[in-house]
């Protein structure tokens, strides 16, 4: 295995992100790679030292956690997550090599899907989607690589029939409280009925559905971009 000077100077060996145990790989075309890091409530499981490569945007899902992130290039120190939180790892140019060890406080098993931007689809819009159950979180889009969209339908709501002019993922949020009915399209077989169920979309591609149960539903929608789209500018459908 190849090894790096850690931050206390002592080498260690490390293995690519896609090869270390805890980082199960979900899916992957020429556009993305999904992987789930999960880490089983047993305070102390570490992983391996791995590497990053690629930049990655992160989603907390299920129960948050608390680990030690122990990055070779500077200290050590905690990252808390909670449910919904989503960050990005901006490594395609400044790879990185790191271990993570689970902290005592976990009460539960934890999860952060990620995925990997590789390369812009056939498929991208020049312009951000604008309809009333998206709504674009701008803080974190990045140009070139991908638009974040919050998903939300209250009780009894409706999209009414749209269309996804874009290629990339949707990712649920909801604890299945929620009952979604689809009318084909997106939304439609199953995959989003529950918390952690994502789905990879090649746009362009049709989207119905209602909100049939109690409480809100709600997903983040990810976006591919072209090279040098920009995240700014709304169309309206």
């Amino acid at each position: 295995m190849p090894k790096i000077a850690g931050f206390d100077g002592k080498e260690v060996e490390y293995v690519e992100v896609h090869d270390e145990p805890f980082h199960r790989r979900q899916f992957s075309n020429d556009y993305v790679y999904i992987y789930i890091a999960g880490f089983r409530r047993v305070p102390g499981e570490t992983s391996l030292w791995h590497r990053h490569s690629e930049n990655t945007l992160y989603v907390c899902v299920g129960h948050g956690a608390a680990a030690l992130n122990r990055p070779t290039d500077k200290e050590p120190f905690v990252h808390h997550a909670s449910p919904g939180d989503l960050w990005w790892a901006m490594s395609k140019s400044a790879p990185y090599v790191h271990q993570v060890c689970l902290l005592p406080e976990n009460t539960h098993n934890s999860h952060f899907f990620a995925m990997e931007i590789l390369r812009p689809p056939p498929t991208c819009s020049r312009r951000a989607l604008d309809h009333r159950c998206y709504s674009l979180r701008e803080e974190d889009s990045r140009p070139g690589l991908a638009r974040v969209y919050d998903f939300r339908l209250e009780p009894g709501e409706s999209t009414g029939p749209h269309t996804l002019g874009f290629s990339g993922v949707v990712l649920c949020l909801s604890d299945g409280g929620g009952s979604l009915e689809a009318d084909g399209g997106v939304f439609a077989g199953g995959e989003l009925s529950k918390v952690g169920g994502w789905k990879w979309i090649d746009g362009p591609v049709s989207a119905n559905a209602r909100n049939a149960g109690g409480s809100v539903y709600q997903a983040f929608v990810v976006e591919w971009l072209g090279e040098g789209h920009s995240v700014e500018g709304l169309s309206r459908l």
